[in-house]
């Protein structure tokens, strides 16, 4: 019989270590468009997120992340975003 590891993530939800709802300027979006469009992970976002992101791009207001915008993203995802962005966060 094997020994079977489960992941931390089966079942588990994620704590954000940083204040939410977390404001962005609209050119701090369209940056992080572009980067994401270059490194190939845009398709990657939640249909809904990028839609919201993509109004957001240009606007004085810029767009604030709730808890509910960073759940809908990928676990895969997340966790490469938050390793290159250096957010602190955890698996409950």
């Amino acid at each position: 019989m094997t020994d079977v590891t489960l992941s931390p993530r089966i079942g588990a939800r994620r704590i954000y270590n940083f204040p939410l709802p977390a404001r962005v300027p609209g050119f701090g979006i369209g940056i992080a468009i572009k980067t994401a469009k270059s490194r190939g992970i845009w398709d990657q976002f939640p249909y809904e997120l990028r839609c919201r992101l993509t109004k957001a791009k240009g606007t004085w207001l810029g767009y604030a992340f709730t808890k509910a915008d960073l759940d809908s993203i990928s676990d895969d995802l997340w966790e490469r975003l938050a390793s290159e962005m250096r957010l602190d966060w955890e698996y409950a």
